[in-house]
């Protein structure tokens, strides 16, 4: 509630009167919460809160657009909306953008958030602070239309499909692959294909550009240098990355580890699922690859809970979701790196915004596959799953944002 009340008043500090709520399900807490926060703001300036102020939606992204739309279907367009999460308001500047609204010229769009997300965000509603995106320059080019984004990138997916499926020998008569799409991608070499794929891709999309008149020839060529420059930073943290993972292979982290899990299995059997977790985890984390990880540790999980077969479906998950979590947040990650650099944005500031999140679902995890190793119910653990994260949520809400500066 108290948070909800501080973002409102900012939102009526800056001037902005006219102010229509995205709230969340009728059915959550939370959103009744941020709610009453909204109206306890409006009714502390003694502004009236009408039906039209606000509008029920979902919290997806999809909930957002459907939203924004109907707001923007009202007679008069109010100042500014408050979606109850940023995955709404996400949908909502979708929607508005695509009927021509700029957002935050004509309409202001604030959403809801915790950690160093939110305190980026924030900086940004408050002093326009974009951090590394702040340097680009705004290009608006009205032949352009969604479709000339959205087909060159279905081309580029299916173009690298292909150029896999091609090095794995799928149309090649002579090869044993020919035909088989499983075993194609199995042999295939992604160093070849996917290079491939891109650049025909680049190829097309050049050309398609060029035909539909959004960019002249001697644009796109300028763009293929800018590309190759903003490339640069990506290129040089992957570099670095490979360095550490090859140093780190070279130390034998894949022995230690597999040493350390086998020593442990005998003297703590119920407990293997959550520490299988933390290992997976941390060994992510820290090689920046979660196939890695894979075939680091199933080997070693096959065999320990080869007599315990629900055991064993258990182990393999806490793997494989450790395995995720920590490729997901590790700052020498090849997906991390790349979704830094497509975002053009700041690298560690990119790593130290995602944290927040990984932590609070690993940590429900952890406690949930202590509790696996020892009852082996999938009702009873996903009970216990979605009672704790209602209870994270429920901590969030009332710890995390109430003081906002």
């Amino acid at each position: 509630v108290k948070t909800a009340e501080t973002l409102t008043n900012y939102l009526l500090d800056c001037g902005h009167v006219s102010i229509c709520h995205a709230a969340g399900p009728t059915g959550s807490s939370i959103a009744r919460d941020r709610l009453q926060g909204f109206i306890n703001a409006m009714n502390a300036h003694h502004i009236q809160v009408d039906d039209g102020s606000i509008i029920n939606c979902g919290s997806m992204f999809e909930d957002g657009y459907w939203c924004m739309q109907r707001i923007i279907k009202k007679k008069k367009l109010p100042t500014a909306v408050f979606f109850q999460n940023d995955i709404s308001a996400y949908g909502g500047i979708l929607a508005a953008n695509e009927q021509g609204i700029r957002i935050p010229e004509d309409i202001s769009v604030m959403g809801f958030d915790y950690g160093p997300m939110a305190k980026a965000e924030l900086a940004a509603y408050q002093d326009g602070d974009l951090g590394s995106l702040g340097n680009d320059t705004p290009i608006e080019n009205s032949k352009a239309t969604m479709w000339d984004m959205l087909i060159p990138i279905v081309f580029l997916i299916i173009m690298c499909v292909c150029g896999l499926l091609f090095v794995g020998g799928f149309w090649d008569p002579e090869s044993e692959n020919c035909g088989n799409i499983i075993t194609a991608f199995g042999d295939t070499d992604a160093f070849v294909g996917l290079p491939w794929g891109s650049l025909i891709a680049v190829v097309f999309s050049i050309i398609f550009l060029i035909c539909r008149r959004v960019v002249s020839f001697k644009n796109a060529m300028e763009c293929m240098t800018k590309g190759f420059e903003s490339m640069v930073p990506a290129i040089l943290i992957l570099t670095f990355a490979v360095t550490l993972k090859s140093m780190t292979g070279a130390l034998g982290a894949d022995v230690f580890v597999a040493g350390l899990m086998e020593g442990a299995a005998a003297g703590l059997f119920a407990m293997l699922p959550a520490i299988i977790f933390l290992v997976a985890w941390g060994l992510a984390f820290a090689t920046g690859t979660s196939w890695g990880t894979f075939g680091i540790l199933i080997p070693i999980v096959l065999p320990i809970f080869t007599a315990e077969p629900t055991l064993l479906t258990i182990g393999i998950s806490a793997c494989l979701a450790g395995a995720v979590a920590g490729d997901h947040c590790s700052p020498i990650s090849d997906t991390t790196v790349m979704a830094s650099a497509g975002a053009n944005c700041n690298h560690i500031e990119h790593v130290s915004t995602q944290l927040p999140y990984v932590i609070t679902v690993a940590v429900i995890s952890f406690v949930c596959f202590i509790v696996a190793g020892f009852v082996q119910n999938a009702v009873i653990c996903l009970g216990v799953g979605i009672v704790l994260v209602v209870a994270a949520l429920a901590v969030l809400k009332k710890t995390v944002g109430v003081s906002v500066k």
